[in-house]
């Protein structure tokens, strides 16, 4: 190999090891949780996106490989006087946005993938004894890799209980919910 190979070879890897160390730092949450603020690894500071007639944040998180953020997107007048967690917003390294939302109910816990490669998330009605769902979707397409959902759980029984000794493993973090870096 001749002296311009190996430096366009050494050139390609240091760009391709700046790529993948571009990323997310943290995120901070305003204590209403109207505002999120979202930090890059570069030192950059954003305010992540509100839709339609969003009004809120909740649970946010930063995946293992801190190469994508996410959170719980709440609207107001959705059949209730508080605002709910319709559905789960997802902020790629590269800028690409996936929302995703539950096949009924609203978006209650979620988590990334060990891998970091899709996230998983609850969904149910808010209120009596509902049917709950979970889903898995890849973060790179939004396709949908697994879906399960549960009879509702009868009120006298423990839901947490019934949940963990019915739902697949697959579902494990999303019951436990996201937890913020």
């Amino acid at each position: 190999m001749n002296i311009p190979q190996f430096l366009i070879l050494a050139a390609t890897a240091l760009a391709s090891l700046s790529v993948q160390a571009a990323g997310f730092s943290a995120i901070q949450l305003e204590s209403d949780g109207s505002k999120l603020k979202v930090l890059r690894t570069d030192g950059r500071a954003l305010s992540a996106p509100k839709f339609d007639n969003q009004d809120g944040f909740e649970k946010p998180a930063i995946s293992a490989d801190w190469r994508h953020v996410g959170w719980l997107a709440l609207y107001p007048d959705q059949g209730a006087s508080y605002s709910q967690p319709i559905e789960l917003v997802v902020l790629g390294a590269s800028n690409k946005i996936r929302r995703f939302a539950g096949h009924f109910g609203m978006v209650y816990q979620w988590c990334f993938s060990p891998r970091s490669d899709a996230v998983v998330y609850r969904y149910q009605f808010p209120h009596g004894s509902t049917p709950i769902g979970f889903e898995m979707r890849r973060l790179s397409d939004g396709k949908l890799i697994q879906r399960v959902k549960l009879e509702p759980v009868p009120p006298d029984d423990d839901e947490a209980a019934v949940i963990h000794a019915k739902a697949p493993a697959w579902t494990r973090c999303a019951q436990r919910g996201a937890a913020a870096k």
